[in-house]
């Protein structure tokens, strides 16, 4: 199906400078970079897609990225003792857009995932904090949007 990309986000960031989402976008083209894997995978999804107005097209109206950082009491393993207050970290990262039919049906479609840094104690180094979900890739996150946002445009695609 011949389909036009319309990518001309309004990019959301709602972090701070210690934020993980921070460190992500140290590289300048991160955008470029999602608007480039959404490419790929709607090809690969048999959407041909096109730089001319098309009766089908597909605009995306914004990429958000949030991190909330709220501080929390970490208790040891053994609950028996409480270690201090640390920061939680509650990332989200979602993508928003409308797919126009040949038929003037718009459908809006969104893919969201969230997760939560966790404090807690080390399993290893007693009285130590660690992070649950510290090594997360981002990524990786992002490429796996991209996918479920590239295969909910392919079901309303083939939806009778």
């Amino acid at each position: 199906m011949e389909i036009q990309l319309i990518f001309i986000p309004i990019v959301e960031k709602n972090y701070d400078s210690t934020s993980v989402l921070a460190y992500y976008f140290k590289k300048d083209d991160r955008i470029a970079d999602i608007e480039s894997t959404l490419n790929k995978k709607l090809s690969n999804r048999n959407f041909k897609l096109t730089a001319t107005p098309s009766k089908t097209s597909l605009s995306i109206d914004s990429l958000q990225f949030a991190d909330k950082v709220e501080m929390v009491s970490v208790s040891s393993n053994d609950g028996t003792e409480v270690l201090g207050d640390y920061e939680q970290n509650l990332i989200t990262l979602k993508i928003t857009g409308i797919l126009n039919l040949k038929d003037s049906t718009k459908t809006r479609i969104s893919t969201q995932y969230t997760f939560i840094d966790e404090p807690r104690e080390s399993y290893v180094v007693e009285g130590s904090i660690a992070y649950s979900n510290n090594w997360v890739s981002i990524d990786k996150v992002m490429n796996n949007i991209i996918n479920a946002y590239s295969y909910k445009c392919y079901q309303e695609v083939q939806a009778p």
